[in-house]
């Protein structure tokens, strides 16, 4: 008596663990496709350079803006972009303090 709701209910278990498996791939696979922003202040221009940094590392710019402040004497530099995971990110950041001129790179939240 009642031995069939045992049945249903460690296979209902099993088909959500599945669900909850299946739908964490998905959710990594999601998270790795977002786009990144970065804002860039430079002394002087040297686009050509950033973009370098940014191809060595694979990522994809979708979307550039060109933000000058002539009062400060510098420029902002927006950049939308996606990567394939955060590491790159921070290689990103990384090697584009090397580069001469630039005074700032930070992330947008």
């Amino acid at each position: 008596m009642g031995i069939g709701f045992y049945s249903g209910a460690i296979i209902t278990t099993i088909l959500i663990y599945i669900t909850l498996i299946v739908l964490k791939q998905i959710e990594s696979h999601v998270k790795k496709s977002t786009y990144n922003t970065f804002y860039i202040e430079i002394n002087n221009q040297q686009m050509s350079h950033i973009y370098k940094v940014f191809e060595a590392y694979n990522a994809s710019i979708k979307n550039t803006e060109i933000i000058s402040n002539e009062q400060e004497n510098y420029t902002v530099i927006k950049i939308v972009f996606k990567t394939i995971n955060n590491q790159n990110k921070l290689n990103i950041i990384s090697d584009l303090y090397k580069l001469e001129g630039i005074k700032k790179v930070y992330e947008e939240n």
